[in-house]
């Protein structure tokens, strides 16, 4: 009798522990898998993926102070009064686009000359389709402002000047105006001074004036005498009805602001481009771009085929959380390089196929929509307010994992027609990092220490 009551015991004691260390089991396969997906995946509202008709700001830009370039989306609510015009629709935004990859892998390949020596003027040769971010400089004295599209895959600086001939800005005070500034120097500042300089684009449009110099003011404390650029009153047709009137020229080259103003900030700039585009992000230079970076994760500035861009090393992709099948070979030829004027990410046609794979698996819950021109993986999000997308991933070389923004993960045009917003490149082009997967994210260029770094500090215009 003793021996069964000790034996019905023992068993209660058994499963009371089992069903303790099953109960401690589940819960932590619970938090384990909540863990896995919080770090895989981020809930989003779907309102906020689309760009608001009054221009928002964030609390948080306040940290970097006045020490900053206000940069906004051209055709977006926070650009420069007066200077929106026609919105171009998102059909003609990626068609636009696609021009641009086509100059620029031409241009790498050498099918455009960045200089003809046989030709008696400076010709350069660039994309007009240069950005649609733009910030706001002051040139000359007394100072006045100029809206201009920032391009780190172009070395010039230029703005339209008065007297202007052809292909101008439909208001005369929003150009620059060489002899009302007592700093204007027309030939003995520079090597370039006094010379015509040509900038032919990739659509047969062109700006075409002389070089001079002016004092050049991005900061009331950032003052850049004798600064090199182009004045142009020669144009196509096409500026005229441009929202911008010039250029800030941030390649590599020895004619770009970093060049000619190395002495001041070493050249060193970081941005960040807004998400969503009816927010503000920010352009600094110097140290006041160094005083962050301490938080950034770098990756090497590899040396390229053509000296105005900035190349570096992607790896691999993660969605969701896993590592995407790709072989490294697949970016290392010919190569990765980012670009503050294109707008959607180019990958090489296996690591597109790849990513698209991953993405439509991990949205299959919810209804596909019809694809957007180049864009071929859409969704309908009009019955829902949050979306729970899959965290994207870039591994760069030197274990740089970057995280991109939501809205750097799609391209919105509404939400009956959400769209990853990536697209494949033909073989033989090069990967190209685009401004859409830039949303939010600060971008630290140290040209001098051979290196390039991604943040988000929280300085940023976000929403999320």
């Amino acid at each position: 009798m003793a021996l069964t009551h000790t034996s019905s015991a023992l068993r209660l004691l058994l499963f009371s522990n089992f069903a303790v260390f099953l109960a401690v089991y589940l819960n932590s396969a619970l938090v384990h898998g909540r863990a896995k997906e919080s770090n895989s995946y981020q809930l989003v509202d779907v309102d906020s993926l689309l760009p608001k008709p009054y221009c928002t700001t964030n609390n948080r830009d306040s940290a970097v102070g006045s020490s900053k370039l206000k940069v906004t989306y051209k055709y977006g609510p926070c650009a420069p009064i007066g200077h929106a015009k026609e919105i171009p629709s998102s059909e003609q935004v990626l068609l636009h686009d696609e021009a641009r990859i086509k100059f620029m892998n031409d241009r790498i390949s050498n099918l455009y000359p960045t200089e003809e020596s046989n030709s008696p003027l400076p010709i350069s040769t660039y994309s007009k389709e240069a950005g649609i971010y733009t910030v706001t400089i002051k040139m000359g004295t007394p100072q006045h402002d100029y809206s201009v599209s920032i391009d780190t895959g172009s070395d010039i600086t230029w703005l339209q000047c008065q007297p202007c001939s052809t292909g101008c800005y439909s208001n005369p005070k929003l150009r620059f105006h060489p002899s009302k500034s007592s700093t204007y120097v027309n030939g003995s500042c520079k090597s370039n001074s006094g010379k015509e300089y040509n900038i032919y684009y990739n659509d047969k449009s062109y700006s075409r004036g002389q070089w001079g110099c002016d004092t050049l003011t991005l900061e009331p404390s950032d003052v850049t005498p004798n600064f090199e650029f182009g004045c142009g009153q020669y144009n196509s047709d096409e500026f005229g009805s441009a929202v911008e009137v010039g250029m800030l020229g941030l390649g590599r080259g020895p004619t770009s602001l970093l060049s000619q103003t190395a002495s001041q900030y070493g050249k060193t700039f970081v941005y960040c481009f807004p998400g969503p585009i009816s927010s503000t992000g920010f352009l600094l230079f110097g140290d006041k771009a160094k005083s962050s970076s301490s938080a950034f994760k770098f990756t090497p500035l590899l040396k390229g085929p053509d000296s105005s861009y900035y190349f570096l090393e992607l790896v691999a992709i993660s969605v969701g959380g896993t590592k995407l099948k790709i072989s490294p070979s697949v970016f290392r030829s010919p190569g990765t390089l980012i670009d503050s004027g294109t707008v959607i990410t180019r990958l090489p046609a296996p690591a597109y196929s790849a990513l698209k794979s991953a993405f439509k698996k991990s949205m299959s819950k919810y209804p596909s929509a019809l694809a957007a021109d180049l864009l071929d993986t859409c969704y309908n999000l009009e019955r829902y307010k949050k979306v729970n997308l899959p965290k994207i991933v870039f591994h760069f070389g030197g274990r740089a994992d970057v995280t991109l923004h939501p809205s750097g993960t799609v391209w919105t045009q509404s939400k009956k027609q959400v769209c990853l917003g990536f697209a494949p490149t033909p073989p033989n082009n090069f990967t190209i990092i685009g401004n859409n997967q830039q949303h939010a994210l600060e971008v630290f260029y140290d040209t001098e220490g051979g290196r390039i770094g991604f943040g988000s500090t929280g300085r940023c215009g976000t929403l999320y």
